[in-house]
């Protein structure tokens, strides 16, 4: 095994929200909205078998972490 391969998968750097299209800025504020109203710190969506336009796409989970 290969010093790149023991890592495992490598997690991108955060982007501001403000560097995202309106629409994706709004889809976020929506999950950060239903974590705070859940009273979590931290929530795991997954997201299985999604399609678009009938080609498989995968799948994906998102966690949203409180960061204070």
């Amino acid at each position: 095994m290969t010093k790149s391969e023991n890592r495992g998968p490598q997690i991108p750097k955060p982007t501001p929200v403000t560097n995202w299209p309106p629409e994706v800025q709004r889809a976020l504020f929506e999950l950060v909205a239903f974590a705070v109203n859940q009273g979590s710190q931290s929530l795991m969506f997954s997201l299985r078998d999604l399609t678009a336009e009938g080609r498989p796409l995968g799948n994906f989970e998102i966690t949203i972490t409180r960061a204070d």
